[in-house]
């Protein structure tokens, strides 16, 4: 309660009013805690993370299952092309924000759900496989404020 609070008053009193969520939701600054353990509050750290999950999602991007077929692969480069090629992407790895991650485990459920789907044997290997996509959308829900649409679309 109290962090709400003092961020209201923050942004209240902040020249750029949207510069911050009054609150992030959990996902985020759990994804943060193993960097905060190892280096303390280190927003040269931060900023890696947020490196790897943009390089990572760019990673699925590529490999998901139905782009990586021999027919999309030159739709597929050119896309990375354009996104990697993209300042606007690349603009967010200078701030400590939620985008790149929330991002990156975008196209990792997006990579997942379509590898789940592609098989289609029955097994009780594939039912844990739904519940670990389950919790994997509900990470990636909570790390950024429009994640909580990802159960709201029909």
């Amino acid at each position: 309660q109290q962090v709400f609070s003092d961020m209201q008053e923050m942004i209240a009193h902040s020249a750029y009013q949207r510069y911050s969520p009054i609150l992030y939701p959990w996902g985020y600054p759990l994804l943060l805690f193993p960097c905060v353990a190892l280096f303390g509050i280190n927003y040269f750290a931060f900023k890696i993370v947020g490196v790897i999950c943009l390089v990572g999602a760019f990673i699925f991007l590529y490999y998901h299952p139905i782009l990586s077929k021999e027919r999309f692969r030159m739709s597929v480069l050119l896309v990375l092309a354009l996104l990697t090629g993209n300042i606007f992407y690349w603009g967010y790895v200078n701030s400590v924000s939620s985008e790149l991650p929330f991002f990156c485990f975008l196209m990792f459920s997006f990579w997942a759900l379509n590898k789940l789907y592609a098989s289609k044997v029955q097994t009780e290997r594939r039912i844990i496989l739904y519940i670990c996509l389950g919790i994997l959308l509900f990470f990636t829900a909570q790390i950024h404020m429009e994640g909580y649409f990802l159960f709201r679309v029909p």
